[in-house]
């Protein structure tokens, strides 16, 4: 794997602009026709292949390391963001980075918990970002920014969605955003186009991992977002074989005061499935964490 080697021994490709995506160095396959092709960045985003960015909320204002923000663009112009992380300035730097310049609309924001490591830039960003819609996690929040953040729905007039009520939110291009879960402490998400899936568990804890197993509802995927940055109660055995990712990612903080991801999630995850480990990127060691896709294979990036 490339991405843990140190600088002196990764391939000659690698931290080098590209304006292609190359199939060399790093090349891991999804089985069944499907490939991961690493890169340092893209050029520019691949008009007719969707793309997803974690992007990367956890520092510099982020003293918590937790929370997440997950921008998912399609083909087609679609644009939905999948809560917002603790601090605006963050959010608003990373979505500027990853959208085109003077877009500022959205098809849909979606809120999947409801504390403020996630939606603490949410109330600020609004002045800025338009979405057209809002799904809600049933999941109640109490502090005084989700307050904030109902209020400013209210004023704007926004549509507001349950997420526990949506069926399938089309992005168009046969891409689907699919609320597998929706609890009292917040909803799990999944994002699929052909043979690409990504499922977002972002405060899922070891009951709901059982409900969702019990339920049937833990299918393979592509790729993982851990819940709670990697913590401990999260990420069990059962669940995480159930889904079976290639690729686990970790939305966390550097030097965050929880320690997460914690060494027994890691060494869950480091875990080899058959012949081949898992290839595990964090946002506090690689900053956003891009995939794109073409329903056959995908194509990741980090920012650094």
């Amino acid at each position: 794997m490339v991405l843990g080697k140190p600088a002196a021994e990764r391939p000659a490709w690698w931290g080098r602009a590209v304006q292609q995506m190359l199939p060399v160095g790093g090349l891991l396959a999804l089985g069944a026709g499907a490939l991961v092709v690493w890169s340092a960045y893209f050029s520019l985003p691949t008009p007719w292949r969707p793309r997803v960015t974690m992007l990367d909320v956890g520092a510099p204002t982020n003293i918590t390391g937790r929370g997440d923000a997950v921008l998912i663009q399609a083909p087609s112009g679609g644009t939905v963001l999948v809560d917002g992380g603790p601090g605006t300035l963050t959010l608003e730097r990373g979505l500027a980075a990853q959208l085109p310049l003077f877009k500022t609309d959205l098809d849909a924001l979606v809120i999947t918990a409801p504390g403020d490591d996630f939606i603490g830039a949410l109330p600020d960003l609004l002045d800025r970002y338009h979405p057209r819609r809002m799904i809600l996690t049933r999941a109640p929040g109490r502090s005084a920014t989700y307050r904030a953040l109902r209020q400013k729905l209210n004023d704007l007039g926004l549509e507001t969605v349950d997420a526990s009520t949506l069926p399938v939110l089309d992005l168009g291009n046969g891409i689907g955003l699919t609320v597998l879960a929706d609890t009292d402490k917040g909803s799990v998400v999944r994002v699929a186009w052909g043979r690409f899936s990504l499922v977002l568990a972002p405060v899922l804890d070891a009951d709901g991992e059982t409900v969702m197993l019990n339920d049937g509802l833990a299918q393979p995927a592509t790729a993982l977002l851990l819940a709670n940055s990697g913590a401990s109660g999260s990420t069990g055995d059962a669940w995480l074989q159930a889904i079976n990712p290639r690729l686990p990612l970790i939305s966390v903080g550097a030097g965050n005061p929880d320690g997460n991801p914690v060494p027994e999630v890691l060494a869950r995850l480091a875990a080899p499935m058959g012949q081949a480990g898992r290839d595990v990127l964090r946002t506090d060691q690689h900053g956003a964490i891009t995939l794109e896709t073409d329903g056959e294979q995908m194509w990741v990036a980090v920012s650094h």
